[in-house]
């Protein structure tokens, strides 16, 4: 890049960074900026859209299995070898982008997502993420000044292709992911030994690569230091596997600085509060976005949903007298945290449609 700075052209949604991407400078497309990532991918919609030249990877074994940061996985059969690759002043030469169904993506952020954009796009520039300014901006190495950046701290980044910092857990370290491509929360291994203020429990099915996994939540008993700031009782993801992350529900409380060149990363704030994590709420469904209505995806048991009678495959095409059409998953979420229950118009297999009024409940206090 030739000028020092530069802000990217960058859209929000549910605090996930989408930015402007060309491929082989065609028209602009938004890319999820996904530091959590280790390839450039690709959604089949844009490649077929596009009608892009792809290869086959790894014939012999039926293609390349893919691991997400949630430890999910996708199998991925076809690359596509493109020329370059350019975000704003960057241009990434040479790629082998990923071709993958982002559907699931789609989903979580409520928006239309052709492609994944990896950390290593800014490995050669200091990248920050300032999630309460809602901006994204890029800058040359030699141009950037240890200026103070609020109330926070500096922390090395462990060695590795992907940003991860040393968290205190107990008496044991963990390596733990800066994943801005996932909404969840601090993610940590069950087998981990944790103190909760409130047990384990499924709260709802978190959207992958590989599809939907059950999502099972805890409140800390104690405090988590994060960089030199307060995480107060945190909730927690609890994941099989032995690897830990965080997600924007936790880094939308930053301006997050990463120099990766440097292996250095800045948790900066306004302030030096407490952060603190309000009690899970919600009706216990989850649902997809399809054309003019939204599909039930899964009931839990137990929950205000299920006591109403939702079922999978219910399609709901109205909240409170709003056509879901025009409902964003940011009007859904804003729903749960203020109001005590909603009312859903729903319609079971082309049946006359029927109003329902289904509770908001606290999932994980």
């Amino acid at each position: 890049m030739s000028a020092s700075t530069a802000q990217l052209d960058a859209q929000w949604a549910r605090d996930l960074a989408l930015v402007n991407v060309r491929l082989d400078g065609g028209p602009e497309r938004r890319f999820l900026l996904d530091t959590g990532a280790s390839a450039v991918l690709l959604a089949q919609s844009l490649v077929d859209e596009l009608r892009l030249s792809t290869m086959a990877l790894d014939p012999a074994n039926g293609g390349f299995v893919l691991h997400g940061a949630d430890n999910s996985t996708a199998k991925v059969q076809r690359i596509v070898p493109l020329p370059s690759l350019q975000c704003g002043p960057l241009t990434m030469r040479d790629v082998d982008a990923l071709v993958l169904d982002l559907t699931p993506l789609q989903q979580v952020s409520g928006q239309p997502v052709a492609g994944v954009l990896p950390a290593t796009m800014f490995r050669d520039c200091v990248l920050t993420i300032d999630y309460p300014a809602r901006r994204v901006d890029v800058a040359r190495l030699d141009t950037v000044a240890p200026a103070e950046l609020g109330s926070g701290g500096t922390v090395a980044l462990r060695g590795g292709s992907l940003p991860r910092i040393e968290l205190a857990i107990g008496d044991k370290p963990l390596p733990v992911l800066l994943d801005s491509g996932s909404s969840g929360f601090l993610a940590l291994p069950k087998s981990l030994p944790m103190e909760f203020a409130s047990p384990p429990r499924e709260t709802g099915k978190q959207m992958t690569i590989g599809g939907a996994l059950p999502s099972f939540q805890a409140r800390l008993a104690g405090d988590v230091d994060w960089a030199g700031h307060v995480l107060r009782t945190p909730i927690v993801d609890l994941q099989t596997e032995d690897s830990a992350a965080v997600g924007t529900q936790v880094l939308s409380h930053f301006r997050l600085v990463l120099d990766q060149a440097r292996q250095r990363v800045t948790f900066a704030r306004s302030t030096s509060d407490p952060i603190v994590f309000a009690p899970v709420r919600g009706q216990g469904f989850g649902f997809r976005i399809v054309a003019d209505a939204w599909t039930v995806a899964y009931v839990l048991d137990g929950t205000p949903a299920a006591a109403a009678g939702l079922r999978e495959g219910d399609r709901i095409v109205a909240v409170d007298g709003r056509a879901a059409a025009g409902l964003t998953r940011a009007d859904h979420d804003a729903a749960m945290a203020s109001k005590t229950s909603t009312t859903l118009r729903v319609q079971r297999d082309g049946a006359a449609e029927r109003d329902v009024l289904v509770p908001v409940a606290v999932l994980l206090p």
